[in-house]
């Protein structure tokens, strides 16, 4: 219960840290550069994939609602991905065994840039995890979710901009 607790206390005060460090995010503003190397040591970039719809998500091993949005963002990359949906995860300042640990036991299939140290996630105005935005084909932010990823949320607001 103890460790729970201060789990609990560690997202708090990192939520805390990003709320009061961030910037606002604007729709239909360009989005921040994304540029790292993912958990596997590959390099992803944002700017690389100009033309492609590309949801980014920001989540960590020890984000509770995190795990709920695992499976729906994998499933709609496999079935939107030939439509040029992306999805581009952003592990927030977590534990490389913990996160690793995290992308086993939940299955994710898309790649996590390795953000250690939060500077990423302060760039792109993360208020705290998960926290996901929708860029479209040009590369500006459409959308931003706060909480995890629903089905609700990719039929109403991703596929529509997919199929766009």
């Amino acid at each position: 219960m103890r460790r729970r607790g201060a789990r609990a206390a560690v997202a708090f005060v990192a939520v805390a840290a990003l709320s009061a460090c961030g910037p606002a995010v604007d729709v239909s503003q360009p989005a921040a550069p994304l540029a790292g190397v993912d958990m596997d040591g590959r390099h992803h970039d944002l700017a690389e994939l100009q033309g492609s719809v590309v949801v980014v998500s920001v989540w960590a091993s020890w984000c509770g609602p995190c795990r709920e949005e695992v499976q729906p963002l994998s499933q709609a990359e496999q079935e939107w991905g030939d439509d040029g949906l992306v999805v581009l995860g952003v592990n927030f300042k977590d534990h490389p065994d913990a996160a690793q640990r995290f992308v086993e036991e939940e299955g994710a299939t898309f790649p996590s840039v390795v953000d250690a140290d939060g500077a990423i996630s302060i760039d792109w105005g993360v208020t705290g995890v998960p926290q996901s935005f929708l860029v479209d084909r040009e590369g500006e932010i459409a959308a931003v979710r706060f909480g995890p990823v629903t089905d609700e949320w990719i039929a109403d607001v991703v596929v529509p901009e997919v199929q766009g």
